[in-house]
Order: C-alpha cells, then sequence, then structure tokens
C-alpha cells in the first residue's frame, strides 16, 4: 500500500464531500464548541468524522488529533499521529465566501511539528494541492521551488491590535517597499503561501491560532528555509494534542522577516 497516495485520496475526498454540501444551510448550524474552544458547526464535526472513517477503513493504526473531538485512536496500536483540521476556513464556508482548505500532516510518534513524514494541504474550492514529501514541496503533483517576489509587500496579518497595522507601515517604509494587507480566512494556505513565497510574509499575533492550522506550512518553511517565529518556540509545539499557537511570523525575505519580529 502506498500510504502517501491513501493520505491525499482521503483529503481529495473530504474537499469534494465540503464542495457537495456547500451552500446548504442546514450543515453550518453552530453546534456547540471543539476541543481548542473554537465554535463548532455541523459541517466541522461531519468532515472530522468522515476523515476518522476513511483512516479505519483503510486500516491504519494512528492517534488521530482533530480540532473538533480532540485525541482518537484507531486500530491496535499507534504508527501514526495525523494531525487534521478537516475546514480551516469554516467561517468563510459558513457565510458563503469560498476560500477554504483540508489540511492533514502525518507524523512518526516523537516527531516535532517540523517532521511530518507527509503532508497536505488542499484548497476546497479550487485545485491547489501542496504536498510535503520526502523533503520534497509540491505543487499539483510538480515539484515545487521557492519563489521571492520584488514587487509591494503582500501580507496576511490577523491580529486585534490596530498598533499593529503602524508597524507594518513603518516596516514596509523602512524596506522601501509598498504595502498591501490581506486576511482571507483559512491559515492553512495563507501560511503556505508564505512559506513558499507567493506572499511576503504570513502574521498569527491573536493567539487563536491552532497547530493543526500551520503544521504543513511551518514543515514547508523549515523544507524552504524561510524566517520562522513562533511562540511557543518551534520545538515546543505538540503534534499529540490540538493546542493554541500565540504568535507566528513566516516570510521568505531576510530583511523583512527581521523587521517583523522586531516591531510585533
Amino acid at each position: 500500500m502506498d500510504i502517501y497516495s491513501v493520505f491525499r485520496k482521503i483529503v481529495d475526498y473530504t474537499a469534494s464531500l465540503l464542495r457537495e454540501l456547500y451552500g446548504r444551510e442546514d450543515y453550518i448550524e453552530v453546534t456547540g464548541y471543539g476541543v481548542s474552544g473554537d465554535v463548532s458547526r455541523r459541517i466541522d464535526i461531519i468532515a472530522e468524522d468522515y476523515i476518522v472513517d476513511a483512516l479505519k477503513s483503510n486500516g491504519l493504526n494512528a492517534l488521530v488529533v482533530g480540532e473538533e473531538k480532540g485525541a482518537r485512536s484507531i486500530g491496535s496500536s499507534i504508527d501514526y499521529i495525523v494531525l487534521v483540521d478537516p475546514l480551516d476556513g469554516s467561517l468563510n464556508y459558513s457565510i458563503g465566501i469560498p476560500f477554504a482548505s483540508v489540511s492533514l500532516p502525518v507524523y512518526k510518534p516523537g516527531s516535532l511539528i517540523t517532521q511530518p513524514i507527509y503532508g497536505v494541504v488542499r484548497s476546497v474550492f479550487t485545485n491547489e494541492i501542496y504536498e510535503l514529501c520526502n523533503n520534497n514541496i509540491y505543487y499539483n503533483g510538480r515539484v515545487l521551488t521557492r519563489k521571492q517576489s520584488e514587487s509591494d509587500l503582500v501580507l496576511s496579518i490577523y491580529t486585534e491590535n490596530p498598533q499593529h497595522l503602524q508597524a507594518l507601515l513603518e516596516v514596509s517604509r523602512g524596506i522601501g517597499r509598498g504595502l498591501k494587507i490581506r486576511t482571507m480566512g483559512s491559515a492553512s494556505l495563507e501560511a503556505i503561501y508564505a512559506s513558499i513565497g507567493s506572499i511576503s510574509a504570513f502574521i498569527h499575533l491573536t493567539g487563536k491560532l491552532r497547530n493543526s492550522d500551520v503544521a504543513v506550512a511551518i514543515a514547508i518553511a523549515e523544507v524552504f528555509k524561510a524566517g520562522l517565529f513562533t511562540i511557543p518556540l518551534i520545538e515546543e509545539i505538540s503534534i499529540n494534542r490540538i493546542e493554541r499557537i500565540e504568535k507566528i511570523i513566516i516570510s521568505q525575505n531576510n530583511n523583512l522577516f527581521k523587521a517583523l519580529v522586531e516591531k510585533l
């Protein structure tokens, strides 16, 4: 059995299910709160259960760690740890904005968050598929090389502090480049965009980000040697449970990265 293709197919089928149910009012009702403390909608639980059931049906022995129901053991042992975000962009999905993703990194027990044996993030509504396998990064099945734009700074930032926006303006002026700010609503994708250099930086400062949201992007940043700053420290971020990342900054641009870490 090609284990990587199994995980890839499960993510593909999950994205297909999410597209099929998109726009159905009965699937976006709030049903409670997940283990991370965030609102759970019916669609979130359905997608997470779908992935767990698919892993079971493929005979895998794993600890599946999800944002809705926490850690669940399947099989007779723990050969893998699967950190699942079945619908990153749940709010977008629920209000009719077609920008969301499915994220699934796979680890051997005892690994750091930077060391998945395989990882995939798939856009629900487009054909974007980013994979990490054997220390290579793939986009839609083709090996991807790092990028670095020399145009205006395009920064994805999540913050509840308006002073952070002033700090970004000062950073852009300091390095002599224009500034464009984006908040798109699916951290799994946005963090990957920064890790590969499609956007200038991904910044999340609200303390509400989960490890499952950005685990694949963190691993890609390590492979591509992007600047990566986290609180808690990267080696302290768990893969065995859902936990919050208080602060993260990712950028391919060394000067920008240093300035962001200093200012924010």
